[in-house]
């Protein structure tokens, strides 16, 4: 049986699940799980449990890289409106072109 070379995608903020685990933080920003807890109990990172497991979600460590770099690229709350804006003027063209195929 061949074994497959296959190269494991390294994680990062833009490819990375929308709730990760402390480890998977860790390997996103190249620190150690016991950074990524220290970082959760100060409030500087934003995290919850579920049972015994702290959690992270992908729009806290985008919160924290934004609050760490002040790049707006990181801003999630305006990557949400941007989103937002986004889908609502494509439901008006989309309105629009059915209108004008009526006519």
């Amino acid at each position: 049986m061949k074994k497959e070379n296959k190269k494991e995608e390294a994680l990062t903020l833009e490819n990375c699940p929308e709730i990760m685990d402390g480890e998977e933080v860790a390997k996103i920003f190249h620190i150690s799980s016991r950074t990524v807890f220290d970082l959760a109990m100060s409030g500087q990172l934003e995290s919850f449990k579920i049972g015994r497991c702290r959690k992270y979600t992908k729009r806290a460590l985008y919160r924290y890289v934004y609050e760490l770099t002040g790049d707006e690229a990181y801003n999630p709350d305006r990557k949400e409106e941007k989103e937002a804006l986004n889908a609502f003027t494509s439901q008006i063209q989309k309105s629009a072109s059915g209108f004008e195929a009526s006519l």
